[in-house]
Order: C-alpha cells, then sequence, then structure tokens
C-alpha cells in the first residue's frame, strides 16, 4: 500500500547538472536536485542548452520553459520555496505525459500487480 504523493507544476528557469530550478504559481520557485531525479534522466549539454533526457524515452525531455509535473517533497512557507522530485513515474515533462498518459499507465499499473 502506498501514500498519497502531492504534485504540483511549474515552469522550467534552469537546468544545471546538479539541479533543475522552476518557478510555481508565477512566484514560488521549486529545486528539484540531481538525487531526487528517476536514474532514466540523464544530463546533457546538447545544441547550446542544459538538458536532461530520459535513456528509455528519448523525446521525454527537461529544458528551460518546458512544464514539469513533480512530487513535493517540502514546503518552507517563510521563503516560498519547494523542494521537488522527479521519482515517481507519473511526473515529468507535462507535454510529454499528456501525449504518452497510456504508456505510464500501463507502467504504474503493472507495478502494482503480484503475479
Amino acid at each position: 500500500m502506498g501514500f498519497a504523493v502531492t504534485l504540483s507544476e511549474g515552469e522550467v528557469i534552469k537546468v544545471c547538472q546538479q539541479s533543475i530550478h522552476l518557478i510555481v504559481l508565477g512566484f514560488s520557485s521549486a529545486v528539484i536536485m540531481e538525487e531526487d531525479l528517476r536514474d532514466e534522466f540523464k544530463y546533457k549539454f546538447k545544441d547550446g542548452k542544459e538538458v536532461f533526457i530520459s535513456q528509455q524515452q528519448k523525446k521525454h525531455r527537461i529544458e528551460n520553459g518546458a512544464v514539469l509535473r513533480f512530487a513535493v517533497k517540502s514546503f518552507d512557507e517563510e521563503i516560498l520555496h519547494i523542494s521537488g522530485s522527479l521519482e515517481p513515474a507519473h511526473t515529468g515533462n507535462v507535454q510529454w505525459l499528456e501525449k504518452n498518459l497510456e504508456k505510464w499507465s500501463q507502467v504504474e499499473s503493472s507495478k502494482g500487480r503480484s503475479d
């Protein structure tokens, strides 16, 4: 039995090798550290841009301007700062997730089965 994961969405404003920085709701900052990414995401410097690319789904990219759906790990109310994670399978680039909803839904449902 799992626990409920709080999800949020934000726009990527900076990609670095160690972290992804986002703006949530236009005023709150969020950061996703490299250790909070699924292993499938690898950092690349491609065409003059810093980007994380899924090694399983090459079109699943995290780059500046992309909107990400991420799990909220913690929230600092005083400075309105969110610490996030892309470890759950249903997180990542929203545009890619919506186009590929069926694929990751099947992956998640097959994980829950005990054969």
